[in-house]
């Protein structure tokens, strides 16, 4: 099936049967990537009860559901986990740090607030879920 450019929404087919689980997912996905917010990238396993729609990035050894999935964007949505690549440039507020993260390079690496007048920030290359 044919997908967006970047957030690999799903297209309808001509003559599609089922139109509103392709159109549903895409709703899904934009409800989970768009304004991006997770609640941290430092967990190590998926919480005991997340609630629909919590977010996270899972570190580098995280175990249970999201063993396998550094780095991938986990969102809990009707009872399970789906996991959501991310794409350079995309970033992130990450709630228990209080602040933002960018992906770049293949990982997530943190957002310095700008030094001095004008400009967007550095960023400090830091792989989720390290320091």
């Amino acid at each position: 099936m044919a997908e967006t450019a970047n957030l690999l929404l799903p297209f309808l087919a001509e003559g599609q049967a089922r139109k509103h689980v392709t159109v549903n997912d895409a709703f899904e996905r934009l409800d989970v990537l768009l304004m991006l917010a997770v609640r941290s990238r430092t967990l190590g396993a998926p919480p005991p009860a997340p609630a629909e729609g919590d977010r996270y990035v899972p570190p580098t050894g995280a175990t249970g559901a999201w063993a396998g999935e550094d780095g991938r964007i986990a969102a809990f949505l009707n009872g399970g986990w789906r996991f959501f690549d991310a794409r350079p440039g995309w970033r992130a507020f990450v709630e228990d740090e209080g602040g933002e993260i960018v992906f770049a390079a293949g990982i997530w690496q943190t957002l310095l607030a700008p030094t001095g007048g004008g400009g967007g920030g550095d960023v400090s290359t830091v792989r989720s879920g390290g320091t």
